[in-house]
């Protein structure tokens, strides 16, 4: 499979949706001919075209060439082609829940550590979808050596930050950094912009990555 970046992804796109290979002059030789042979080769153009959705009837005309993308439909354009951290459109999926559901689990393990009472206290901090699920995980048994690596790894987490989402960005941060090339950024592009840019903080704090995390990481970009 070609290996493109997340800029080039939208002119192969539109190369394989529309057969106008003028869309690609304006690029360097080498960025050219890496977009000519995705948009050629069909598992990668089928790849391309599968990620525009199906009810998009306006971004496939923009695509074209014809009338003028919505501003709904720009902003998607923007995040998923561009990498744009900006914010997210309404009714759109985003990896939002899959990420604090990942730092809940860790919250929940760092908090048997902690004095007795701390998970009530906790709890009621949490949005009341993720308050009993939390309990219920504190209560499972663990190894304490999974609890202390979770309360090395949420030693210093921001207090002032969304809970579940910013313990879940450190836990996953590391493995989304490890992933290299622009995947940070196309995964921080499926969050609305402040958490989007919270993910990518942690991406650059070069932390060591925890065991587990890259498979959360494969489990949650499957899931989307």
């Amino acid at each position: 499979m070609i290996e493109i970046t997340t800029e080039e992804r939208a002119f192969a796109a539109a190369v394989a949706r529309t057969r106008r290979a003028g869309a690609l002059a304006a690029l360097p030789a080498a960025a050219r001919a890496r977009c000519e042979e995705a948009a050629r080769a069909p598992a990668d153009a089928a790849r391309l075209l599968a990620e525009i959705p199906a009810d998009a009837p306006a971004v496939e005309a923009a695509l074209a060439g014809r009338g003028r993308t919505p501003e709904r439909w720009l902003r998607w354009l923007r995040r998923r082609f561009y990498g744009h951290l900006v914010d997210m459109p309404p009714g759109l999926p985003d990896l939002v829940l899959p990420i604090e559901i990942v730092g809940r689990r860790r919250l929940a393990l760092a908090t048997k550590a902690a004095p007795r009472g701390a998970d009530r206290l906790l709890a009621s901090r949490l949005a009341p979808e993720h308050a009993a699920a939390f309990l219920v995980e504190v209560a499972a048994p663990a190894a304490p050596e999974a609890i202390g690596a979770a309360v090395r790894e949420l030693a210093g987490l921001d207090p002032d930050g969304p809970i579940p989402f910013t313990a879940g960005a450190r836990h996953l941060g590391p493995a989304v950094a490890a992933m290299g090339g622009d995947w940070p950024r196309r995964v921080a592009q499926r969050l609305p912009r402040p958490l989007g840019e919270r993910l990518l903080g942690e991406v650059a704090a070069g932390r060591d990555m925890q065991p587990g995390a890259e498979a959360e990481v494969r489990r949650m970009l499957r899931g989307r």
